[in-house]
């Protein structure tokens, strides 16, 4: 049986001491007695030569089985000669930034890059890469202070003046021009569409212009039937916007449209109610113009006495549009019999779309009436 204890005496130096002995006394418990008192005192003393700064040349120790014929209950310890980790003969590894084999038994010094691989079992070293800092200089204009690189360029802002202004983009490839070239042949130039819509009395208009048109054409007592129909219908497309049909009432639309729901034309009288109801819906400022134009009045007098059935249903929609979320109204409403025309187009109604617009109209206003009270 052989045991080997080792410790370092120092950090480049190895060593053992071999002791061999013959047990006499094997398989008996003085023997292993003895065994262990031996090690222990062998121990401490190579403790002692450590603590002390001795040169200990080994302190592993090696216990071998002793052969029959050896001396009886004799020990014996032999002192082998050591052996060296490190080269002193190879010269200490100079370090570089590149990847470099170290040699067996090479000194590494400290600080470096090491690397292993593990299947030939050879090390590899190289310098640890510093990064450098870039050369800086402090910077003070007054109220601005700061930290310039003065590594990298720098341009004053004539510099760059000058040369945007000598800058030509001239990397135009040959597909690029060809394509440019399609595009002239196939399309006109902005220019060229616009002397072309001036030859042809063209321009373009705002829808507040177009306002302006057609209210001042409803204005004109020569239009016949048809026209003053085309004109609501156009108004009714363009009076949804909140600020054209606002710009209606300014211009005194309400007073055109007044006189028109007197009408003898059903049609006109029909496309009046149906363009009121788009300008006045969910627009305050028109329901208050309608309501100062006494368009109200007019409203409950046609549901009332029109013999249409078309104009009253018409009515009925530029009604609710005046009433909702307009408590003034409805109360004038209800001042001036509102409820009693109603009544009596909900009794004469001969399909029942008219009879629910009119209970859905009186459910929205009870409901207003129970937020506001």
């Amino acid at each position: 049986m052989t045991l080997f204890l080792q410790d370092k005496a120092s950090t480049h130096i190895r060593m053992k001491r071999k002791i061999c002995y013959m047990p006499t006394f094997c398989g008996t418990g003085v023997g292993l007695s003895l065994l262990i008192c031996i090690l222990f005192v062998l121990g401490n003393q190579v403790k002692c030569d450590l603590y002390e700064g001795k040169d200990v040349k080994g302190n592993a120790l090696t216990v071998v089985e002793a052969a029959d014929d050896d001396l009886e209950g004799a020990v014996k310890i032999e002192e082998e000669e050591s052996f060296v980790a490190i080269d002193d003969s190879v010269e200490e590894f100079e370090p570089t930034e590149e990847w470099q084999e170290v040699k067996k038994g090479q000194k590494i010094p400290p600080g470096l890059h090491v690397q292993m691989d593990f299947q030939t079992g050879k090390k590899q070293a190289k310098r640890i890469e510093k990064m450098q800092k870039p050369k800086v200089e402090k910077w003070d204009a007054g109220k601005k202070i700061g930290i310039i690189n003065t590594e990298k360029p720098r341009y004053t802002r004539d510099e760059l003046k000058a040369v945007l202004k000598d800058f030509k983009y001239q990397d135009v490839t040959p597909e690029e021009q060809e394509r440019k070239r399609k595009v002239k042949e196939n399309f006109r130039s902005y220019e060229e569409l616009k002397r072309a819509l001036k030859d042809l009395k063209m321009a373009v208009k705002t829808e507040g212009e177009i306002v302006r048109e057609l209210t001042n054409k409803l204005n004109e007592s020569s239009k016949d039937s048809d026209q003053i129909k085309t004109i609501l219908i156009d108004l009714e497309y363009y009076l949804h916007q909140i600020d054209n049909a606002q710009l209606f009432c300014d211009l005194g639309g309400m007073t055109f449209m007044l006189k028109l729901m007197n009408s003898t034309s059903e049609e006109i009288r029909g496309s009046v109610c149906h363009t009121l109801g788009a300008a006045m819906q969910s627009n305050a400022k028109v329901q208050v113009s309608a309501m100062e134009s006494g368009i109200l009045h007019n409203l409950i007098r046609g549901l009332a006495m029109d013999p249409s059935k078309t104009v009253q249903k018409k009515m009925l929609f530029a009604l609710s549009t005046l009433l909702r979320q307009f408590p003034f109204a409805q109360k004038k409403f209800l001042e001036e019999g509102g409820l009693t025309a109603l009544a009596s187009v909900f009794k004469e109604a001969d399909n029942m779309n008219i009879q629910i617009k009119i209970v859905t109209l009186l459910t929205d206003l009870m409901n207003e009436g129970d937020t506001y009270a």
